[in-house]
This record gives structure tokens, sequence and C-alpha cells, in this order.
């Protein structure tokens, strides 16, 4: 009688065993399932975010949110970080399935996470050939040892005191639009209040300054780390590209960091 009612425990305890190891099974495998179809929404997600990488970034963000919404998950903002440059974008979601077994070892719910990165490179391009007068926030006369990278402090070209061999910043008053090799007319700035604010700022390159007409020689782009003690402008000149495919090739003489145009490179992974 007692073997028989061992055999009968081992039965019992190999069936609650077996059911036991089914159970662990599926909770590892809805897990991994779950985890491969949500690697694969947020792929899709970062694919349909790059095609507006690098300039439209709210564009980005709303596409990538609206491809993880169609695929059953809940959009949420945090999901979707952006670099500065609008050259990186990464997807990342946590997601959670129930664990029928498994929750013997933890809790109820096995949670994970799936991301994805797009990157962004432009390829080929120029300097840029003409802006609109409203995207330029001031001008400044090219001199021969420019280069992206230089930290530079300008002055207001209104001020009575100015030096020589300052940096001075004149604003364009036309003409709408604004081409390399064209005249522009300028007046003084009296004041760079307005652009204390540190973010980049396109800036005109003049030459042959006479009275108040001058050439323009080309653009750049000044990246601003604000004002100092003397309400003079400090930052730095560096090389961006833009939204912008220039209508005529131009020579590196004109090329003062500000390009357009090219083709965008797209990574993901």
């Amino acid at each position: 009688m007692a073997s028989k009612n061992m055999r009968v425990s081992w039965l019992i305890g190999g069936v609650v065993g077996l059911f036991f190891l089914l159970g662990l099974f599926w909770d590892v495998w809805q897990s991994y399932s779950a985890r491969v179809s949500l690697e694969r929404d947020v792929k899709i997600a970062a694919e349909a975010g790059a095609k507006f990488l690098p300039y439209k970034l709210k564009d980005a963000r709303d596409a990538a949110l609206t491809v993880l919404k169609s695929r059953g998950l809940t959009p949420k903002p945090e999901y979707i970080s952006l670099s500065p440059d609008g050259k990186s974008m990464k997807v990342s979601v946590i997601s959670e399935v129930t664990a029928y077994v498994a929750w013997i070892f933890g809790s109820r719910s096995m949670k994970f996470e799936a991301s994805s990165t797009a990157e962004v490179s432009i390829k080929g391009g120029g300097p840029v050939d003409q802006l609109n007068l409203k995207d330029v926030s001031f001008a400044l006369k090219a001199y021969s040892d420019f280069k992206p990278g230089q930290n530079v402090i300008i002055w207001s070209s209104g001020d009575s005191d100015v030096p020589s061999y300052a940096i001075k910043a004149w604003k364009i008053t036309e003409p709408s639009i604004l081409k390399v090799n064209d005249k522009s007319s300028l007046s003084p700035m009296d004041s760079l209040m307005s652009f204390k604010e540190e973010k980049v700022y396109y800036v005109a390159m003049l030459e042959d300054i006479e009275g108040n007409r001058a050439k323009i020689k080309g653009f750049a782009a000044f990246k601003s780390t604000g004002l100092n003690a003397q309400a003079r402008l400090t930052g730095q000149f560096i090389r961006t590209h833009i939204e912008n495919k220039p209508k005529n090739m131009l020579p590196e003489i004109n090329d003062f960091g500000l390009v357009g145009g090219g083709a965008a490179e797209i990574k993901i992974h």
C-alpha cells in the first residue's frame, strides 16, 4: 500500500511539475514573442520618423508616435528622444506581459524594453547661396582668418567707441531675398540684446562695404553663448547643414560653414 501511495504521489508530482514546466515555457515564449513583436514595431517607428530628419524634428516625433499607435501601443512623448542637431532619434518602449507561472519567482508581470535608433548623415551639398531676409539675424564683414570653430566677440556697429579691429554686427534692411554676390542695404545695429538667447543665428558675411551698401559674400551660422558684461555677443561660428538646396554651386571662397542640399543617408539599428 505504501508503495502504491508513493507511486501515486510521484505521478501527481510529475503531473504538477509538467504543468509547471509547460507554464514556465509559455511565460518565456510569450515574453519572447512579445519582445520580437515590439522590436519590430519600434524599428518601423524609427524608420518612419527618420524620413523627416534632421530638419523637421516635430514631424519626425509625430510620425514615430503615429506608427506606435497604429500598432496597438499607447504612444507617449517620452518614448522618443531626439538629438539637438536632429541627426539621431531613438525610439524606446517598455512593455510587459502577464506571468502565469513565473510570478512565483517575482512579480505578476514580466517587463522588457525594446529600442531602435535612427541616425542620419547628409552627404554632399554646398554653401547656401541665398536666404530670406527674415531668416538672417545680422551681418558681419567677412575677415581673412575666418573659420568655423572660432570663438569671437561681436560688437554693435552703432556703438560710438568701436575699435577698428572689432567684428561689428550690422542690420540688413533689404532686399527680402539675400543672394550671394548681390548688393544689400545696411543700417547700424545699436544693440545686441535680441540675440542674448543661446542658440544658432544665421549671419550674412559681407564684403565691399561702402556707406550703407555691401555685397553678400556668403552665409554663416553663429552659435551664441549670450552677452558678456559689456553687452557684446559671444559665441562661435559652426559648420551646419540646413534644409536649403543651393540653386548655384559656389566656390570655396563663399563657404562660411552654412551648407545646404545633399542627400540624406539613414541608418537604423
